[in-house]
This record gives C-alpha cells, structure tokens and sequence, in this order.
C-alpha cells in the first residue's frame, strides 16, 4: 500500500492565527531575546527575494540571527522564528 501523503506545510499567511507573539511568550516566562522588527518586506515570489532587519541587522529567510533564533520565513505580517523547538511570529510594534 501506498505511504499516506504527508501533511501539507503551514501557509506563511495564516501564522498570525496560528503563532504567538514575541511577547506573548515572554509574558509565559519563555525566555525570547530582545527582537526589534525595523523592516519587513515580503511580498516577493522569490523568498531569495524576501527580507527583514531585526535589530538592525537585515536576514533573508532561512538565516539564524545573531540572538541565536532561525528566521523560518518572512510572512505578510512579521517574521516567523524558532527558538529551541518554539515557533513564533515577530511582528512590527
């Protein structure tokens, strides 16, 4: 028998719904480095072409920050990252 297909991925767009914040985390006593979103820009077909400046430094998707978290993709709302198993969203103040 055939292998059941596997799971599709989270579309990007609906992180905001399914993610929590930066701050959300921090407020459950996760400890999240201090992440500042300067700019965002995402809307580009290419994510070569997709960017973000965090704290002053500019990361396309795929990259670890300088804080130690993955950049896992650049959504239309903000920047989903992981920090030791945890997902969440980092979106502009």
């Amino acid at each position: 028998a055939a292998a059941p297909p596997a799971p599709e991925p989270v579309a990007a767009s609906s992180a905001a719904q399914l993610l929590p914040s930066a701050a959300a985390l921090a407020a459950e006593g996760v400890p999240v480095p201090e992440l500042t979103l300067d700019l965002h820009v995402f809307y580009r077909d290419r994510p070569a072409d997709r960017l973000v400046i965090i704290n002053g430094q500019r990361y396309p998707e795929g990259d670890m920050l300088r804080e130690g978290v993955y950049l896992e993709a650049i959504d239309p709302v903000g920047a989903v990252l992981s920090q030791r198993g945890r997902r969440f969203l980092l979106t502009a103040q």
